[in-house]
């Protein structure tokens, strides 16, 4: 990934944290459209974690350290997280929304005082 294309706050760029997204306070200085190449520098191969550090809980700035920054530039791109392969299928769409359906429909307890 070369960043050029993942947006910092909206997409879901990082691997190693759960949703894949960052979720900032908002801010009157946060540019929402600025991407993830932004944040490295190219030539250490290091993140500049510190043009968005007030915005990041420990965690977040964590995951994104652990991210490699590799000496390749390759182009951004769509992923779909429920195949190995990163693409999608409609066995895996259907086994997606079926597994989000069934986790919908089952109930767990209720603390409402009030009966249906």
């Amino acid at each position: 990934m070369n960043g050029a294309k993942a947006r910092i706050w909206t997409d879901k760029w990082i691997t190693n944290i759960k949703g894949g997204a960052l979720c900032p306070a908002p801010s009157a200085f946060m540019d929402r459209n600025a991407t993830v190449e932004t944040i490295i520098d190219w030539n250490s191969r290091t993140w500049k974690l510190d043009l968005i550090r007030p915005l990041l809980s420990t965690e977040e700035a964590l995951a994104i350290q652990r991210i490699p920054i590799e000496s390749s530039l390759e182009v951004d791109r769509l992923v779909w997280p429920d195949e190995k392969n990163g693409k999608y299928s409609v066995r895996s769409g259907y086994h997606n929304i079926h597994t989000h359906h069934h986790r919908s429909s089952v109930r767990g307890p209720s603390s409402s005082m009030s009966i249906d």
